[in-house]
């Protein structure tokens, strides 16, 4: 009776290896050059008005990425 149940279970796992082996190689598309590719600026809020700024690239479509000082990084 053990060894009935230790064979299922080596046959259980190696057909959960071979099913996760045939999803990872087929099921994720390769990413394309244009998903990758951004575009950045680096803008300064010094001076005051820094919300209007951020304000008006953001609905460009940039978002920020990282702050540094009054220096802001942002990409889309």
């Amino acid at each position: 009776m053990k060894s009935v149940f230790l064979k299922a279970s080596m046959v259980i796992l190696g057909l959960l290896l071979c099913v996760n082996l045939v999803v990872s190689f087929f099921g994720s598309p390769a990413t394309s050059y244009a998903a990758k590719n951004f575009q950045y600026k680096i803008i300064n809020l010094s001076g005051g008005n820094g919300e209007a700024k951020l304000n008006q690239y953001g609905s460009q479509g940039w978002e920020v990425v990282a702050i540094s000082g009054a220096d802001v990084i942002l990409k889309k």
